[in-house]
C-alpha cells in the first residue's frame, strides 16, 4: 500500500476529466470484475391525480339525473346528513358532497351516489 489518505484519493479523482474518470472506471471494472450500478431515470410523464396517489380527493355531485329521491335518501343513509340538508344539496346542484377523502373513499361514495342514480364527479 502507498499510504495514500481518501482526501488523497477523492482530490485525484476531482483533478481528472470526464474522459480519464471514464476510462479509470472502465478499466476498474474489468481488473475486479465488477459493473456500475445504473439507476433508472425518473419518468417525467404528466399523470392526473388518480394515477399519482394523491391521498385527498373531493367527491362532486353534479346531477341527480331524474333520480331526486333516491339520491337525497343516499345522501342521508351515506353522509349521516339531515333531510332538510339533503334537500338542500339537491336544490344547489353541483355540490361537493365530500372533501379531502382517500381515493378508496372517494371511490366508494362515487358508486353509491351512482347506484342512486346521481352523476359524480372526483377530482
Amino acid at each position: 500500500m502507498t499510504g495514500l489518505t481518501k482526501q488523497q484519493v477523492v482530490a485525484y479523482l476531482e483533478s481528472l476529466r470526464p474522459a480519464e474518470l471514464r476510462d479509470l472506471l472502465h478499466e476498474l471494472e474489468e481488473r475486479w470484475g465488477v459493473e456500475r450500478l445504473v439507476l433508472p431515470q425518473p419518468a417525467t410523464v404528466d399523470l392526473d391525480r388518480s394515477t399519482m396517489g394523491v391521498p385527498e380527493f373531493d367527491v362532486l355531485l353534479l346531477e341527480h339525473g331524474g333520480e331526486r329521491i333516491a339520491v337525497m335518501k343516499a345522501l342521508r343513509q351515506h353522509l349521516h346528513v339531515p333531510l332538510r340538508a339533503a334537500k338542500q344539496i339537491i336544490d344547489s346542484l353541483p355540490y361537493t358532497v365530500a372533501e379531502g377523502l382517500r381515493l378508496e373513499h372517494a371511490r366508494v361514495l362515487r358508486e353509491l351516489l351512482e347506484a342512486a342514480g346521481a352523476r359524480v364527479k372526483l377530482r
